[in-house]
C-alpha cells in the first residue's frame, strides 16, 4: 500500500493543476473574446462619428460655395 501513495498524490496534483490550467485558459478565452467585441464596437462607433463628420464637412462647403460663390456645384456630382 505504501507504493500507492505517492502515485495517487502525484496523480491528485496534476489533476489539479491541469483543472486549473483548463480553467485559466477558459477564462483567457472568454476575455479575448469579449476584448475583440468591445473592440469592433468602438470601432463601430467611431466609423460611424467619421461618417457624420464628413457629412457634416460636405455640407458646410456646399453652404459656403452657395453664399460666396453665389452658386453651389455639389448638386452636380
Amino acid at each position: 500500500m505504501k507504493h500507492y501513495r505517492g502515485f495517487i498524490a502525484l496523480i491528485a496534483i496534476m489533476t489539479l493543476a491541469l483543472g486549473t490550467f483548463a480553467f485559466s485558459i477558459g477564462t483567457m478565452s472568454v476575455a479575448m473574446s469579449y476584448r475583440d467585441a468591445v473592440y469592433a464596437r468602438e470601432i463601430r462607433i467611431q466609423k460611424r462619428l467619421d461618417q457624420q463628420a464628413c457629412l457634416d464637412a460636405f455640407e458646410l462647403m456646399k453652404a459656403k460655395d452657395y453664399f460666396f460663390v453665389g452658386d453651389s456645384n455639389c448638386g452636380k456630382m
